[in-house]
C-alpha cells in the first residue's frame, strides 16, 4: 500500500528547487559536470537556522545562487531585512573560502550560467 504525501507550495519548492533551478541542474547534468549539494545548508554565527545554498560543489568551494526575483519583486531583491539578509549569507559564504556565483534566469537560459560553472570547476585541481 502507498501513502500519498500532501507538500505545500513551499515544501514542494524546497523539495524541487525553482523551474530556474531544475533547469540549471539538467544543464549541469548535460554538461556531464559532478553532481552539487543541493539546497546545501551552511551554519552562520547568530542565525536561527541554517542557510541553504542552492547548488554546492564543496570540494571546488562554490556555491551558485539562482536570483529568480528581480522581475516580481522577489523575497532577495525588495530591499530591507531581506535583503540584509541576503548579503550577509554570501559575506559568510566568502568567509568560508566559498565563490559565490549569482545567477538569473536570464544567466540560465543563455547558457552564461553554466558556462562560468564549467569553468570554475575546470580551474579546480
Amino acid at each position: 500500500m502507498t501513502r500519498q504525501v500532501e507538500l505545500t507550495v513551499q515544501e514542494f519548492f524546497a523539495a524541487e528547487g525553482s523551474k530556474w533551478e531544475r533547469l540549471l541542474a539538467q544543464q549541469i547534468e548535460d554538461a556531464g559536470l559532478p553532481a552539487p549539494e543541493r539546497q546545501y545548508h551552511i551554519y552562520m554565527p547568530g542565525a536561527s537556522h541554517p542557510c541553504r545554498a542552492d547548488f554546492c560543489w564543496p570540494s571546488g568551494r562554490l556555491i551558485v545562487e539562482v536570483q529568480g526575483g528581480q522581475w516580481v519583486r522577489g523575497r532577495h531583491t525588495r530591499g530591507g531585512k531581506s535583503y540584509e539578509t541576503e548579503c550577509r549569507k554570501v559575506a559568510w559564504y566568502g568567509v568560508l573560502g566559498f565563490v559565490v556565483l549569482p545567477v538569473t534566469p536570464g544567466m540560465i537560459e543563455d547558457g552564461y550560467a553554466i558556462n562560468c560553472i564549467c569553468k570554475r570547476l575546470e580551474e579546480q585541481p
